[in-house]
């Protein structure tokens, strides 16, 4: 499996109508992912089920069995997901043809995600300012992308672009 090449749209915390607009409005992106739905998991599947549809390539954050159950293509992995010394083997064996990522925030969160997931890509955010991570976590800037692009792992750059 190859991983797209361009912009990533992420659907964060919609659902229903409003995820039926964002989808409307995402464009050429050559990826859409899906992560922290509001509603229960029924509400999930059937928001993945539309998702799937439409989306030339889906990935799921931190919920390996909605990625599998909605036939998506991928599932990443961050920090608030089930501990990745766990998650990175249990995914490899279970879902051999789901794609991995790990979503990080710095080089630490990289070498421990290598360490335990040894994932096929990496979300590294925020590059810069975004107000949802205001005051919780600090840009990595250029330099932080640079540093990430560095490890050899493909590096998918979020927050604030």
């Amino acid at each position: 499996m190859i991983l797209p090449r361009g912009v990533w749209a992420v659907a964060s915390g919609l659902a229903g109508d409003a995820l039926l607009a964002w989808m409307a409005g995402v464009g050429e992106a050559a990826a859409w992912t899906f992560r922290r739905p509001p509603r229960g998991d029924a509400q999930a599947l059937q928001d993945l089920a539309q998702m799937r549809a439409r989306a030339p390539w889906l990935a799921v954050h931190g919920r390996r069995d909605l990625a599998q159950l909605a036939g998506a293509d991928a599932t990443i992995a961050g920090a608030q997901s089930i501990e990745w010394s766990a998650l990175g083997e249990r995914t490899r064996v279970l879902s051999p043809n789901l794609m991995l990522g790990a979503s990080v925030h710095d080089d630490s969160e990289w070498l421990h995600a290598a360490e335990h997931l040894q994932p096929r890509f990496v979300v590294l955010g925020p590059l810069f300012e975004t107000p949802s991570k205001r005051e919780i976590l600090a840009p990595q800037g250029i330099s932080g992308l640079r540093q990430m692009v560095s490890r050899g792992c493909p590096v998918i750059a979020i927050g604030g672009i």
